[in-house]
């Protein structure tokens, strides 16, 4: 949503110029995966490092159960990275949409600076 409010000129002026919503969307989209996967894939990859010690060394202890020697099988894995790419292709289409959805000459006249100044005034 950010990144769509910082590029309203940006895809306003993509907009007067003759882009589709569907090329906006596309947009918007694609970099909105593009950074949500590389986040989720790191997070995925730092969670598994930090792990694998307890994994080998068995710092559960005396823990009852599942805690007694933590984990992460490839199966595990398998269904995060597939609960990561159906999250950020959901958490992109808001912004997305609301992307194509902006008015071109609405987007033009406006000011990036002096709105941001007159909304914080309010």
């Amino acid at each position: 949503m950010i990144v769509v409010k910082e590029r309203t000129r940006e895809i306003g002026l993509r907009k007067a110029l003759g882009a589709t919503p569907a090329s906006i969307v596309s947009m918007i989209m694609q970099e909105s995966l593009f950074i949500t996967a590389v986040a989720g894939y790191a997070g995925l990859v730092v969670g598994v490092l930090l792990l694998q010690p307890c994994e080998d060394t068995g710092c559960g202890g005396s823990a009852p159960g599942f805690f007694s020697r933590p984990e992460v099988d490839f199966q595990n894995g398998h269904s995060c990275a597939g609960g990561i790419d159906r999250f950020r292709r959901a958490a992109s289409l808001m912004p997305a949409a609301r992307a194509a959805a902006v008015n071109p000459i609405v987007a033009l006249q406006e000011s990036s600076g002096c709105q941001a100044v007159r909304g914080f005034l309010r």
